[in-house]
């Protein structure tokens, strides 16, 4: 199971989109290399440092870029309300 099938099976019930389109938003946003390392028989870890920028804010903010992205091609507008720590 790839990184992108496994986060498009995961988000989809967490989703309005269809499970074409979250593949979609998944493979633009998920393009680079994502090792996941097994430590125990069923126990793994996903590095999240190999992003484009090196940090972990590239999974959430690349996955969070596609979804606006497809959000604008089908509306003239929407709100969207930000915050940080």
């Amino acid at each position: 199971l790839s990184y992108v099938e496994f986060a498009t099976q995961t988000l989809l019930p967490l989703t309005d989109y269809s499970e074409r389109d979250l593949q979609l938003i998944c493979e633009k946003a998920f393009h680079f290399t994502l090792p996941i390392t097994q430590i125990e028989n069923s126990i793994y870890y996903l590095e999240l440092f190999h992003g484009p920028t090196s940090a972990f804010k590239d999974f959430g903010a690349r996955f969070l870029a596609q979804c606006l992205q497809k959000e604008l091609a089908s509306k003239n507008h929407f709100n969207l309300g930000t915050a940080s720590n």
